[in-house]
């Protein structure tokens, strides 16, 4: 054991309790923990313990949804091309807070294997959902990852449909709600989140003039049409919307390649500029966690 390393399991062993010592090691990043791990046997407990990684994440969380200044970092899943092949890889990108872009995985979209794997990138462990939850006799399946608060933990939710049943399909459960006013020159609109407000995106295109503009309304209070506010960006290029980080910058897909918009200051970052990347399917904000920890081992060439 090197000598610091020692002075602060020295250290940690007269001054912390027990209390005081999980209080600060639930506020340090992901990186730092795993190597904490090897100060004390005491320490390994602490971080391994699902108490603490619970309440880390909700940390972490807490802090991304209060602090709209962070920038936490979000996944992008993207179809890649091999020069003129037409093979594809499923591609998935972290960019990180420091905005730069991390390829962590890249996988055949033919192997044939219908394997489907939860991934932690934050500290390269994976698990293996059991084949029960993949196979037939359903002809439609879809899976997704949810937090119950209740208990504590992930859970994994499969909703199936069933070809040729019997019955009547149910009645669809409708709501109204009042949006923003209408724009004759509407190019393109969706309905998203920004930051934790529901919030109606237009894109518009004045041919006459060659502008086009974003257009963010977003609802301060939920249910009350008087509460709309807007706010415009102007953009050089567009041709596809997907969504919003946590702080609020735009995720926008250009010509050139995957952008970020900051409303704020207007201030453009590219992302992704490969010619061979088609399309970023889908964006997903980003929060290290320690979910995982006892899975295994990540062992492939995406390596940090």
């Amino acid at each position: 054991m090197s000598r610091p390393t020692e002075k602060l399991r020295l250290l940690t062993e007269r001054v912390l309790d027990d209390d005081i010592a999980f209080d600060i090691l639930t506020r340090l990043p992901v990186k730092s923990l795993i190597r904490f791990r090897c100060v004390s046997k005491s320490w390994y407990s602490t971080i391994t313990n699902p108490i603490f990684i619970a309440t880390h994440f909700k940390l972490n969380e807490a802090k991304s949804l209060s602090n709209k200044n962070s920038h936490n970092g979000y996944l992008l899943y993207t179809s890649v091309t091999e020069g003129y092949s037409f093979h594809e890889d499923l591609r998935t990108l972290v960019y990180n807070r420091d905005r730069t872009v991390t390829e962590i995985s890249r996988f055949d979209e033919n192997n044939g294997d219908h394997m489907i794997y939860l991934w932690n990138p934050s500290i390269r462990k994976f698990k293996m959902l059991a084949p029960a939850l993949l196979t037939a006799p359903f002809d439609c399946a879809t899976l997704g990852l949810a937090y119950h608060s209740q208990k504590n933990d992930f859970k994994i939710l499969r909703l199936v449909s069933f070809p040729g049943s019997l019955g009547e399909p149910d009645p669809l459960t409708e709501a109204e709600i009042m949006l923003p006013l209408d724009f004759l020159d509407v190019y393109q609109s969706y309905l998203t989140v920004f930051k934790g407000s529901l919030a109606y995106i237009i894109i518009s295109n004045r041919l006459a003039t060659g502008i086009i503009m974003c257009h963010i309304w977003v609802m301060k209070e939920y249910g009350v049409a008087e509460s709309w506010t807007r706010k415009c960006v102007p953009i050089d290029w567009f041709h596809h919307f997907h969504g919003c980080t946590d702080n609020g910058e735009l995720l926008i897909m250009i010509f050139m390649g995957l952008i970020s918009i900051d409303p704020e200051n207007l201030f453009q970052n590219s992302l992704i500029t490969e010619s061979n990347i088609r399309w970023a399917g889908y964006a997903a904000n980003s929060i290290e966690s320690l979910v995982l920890l006892d899975g295994v081992n990540l062992s492939s060439e995406y390596k940090d």
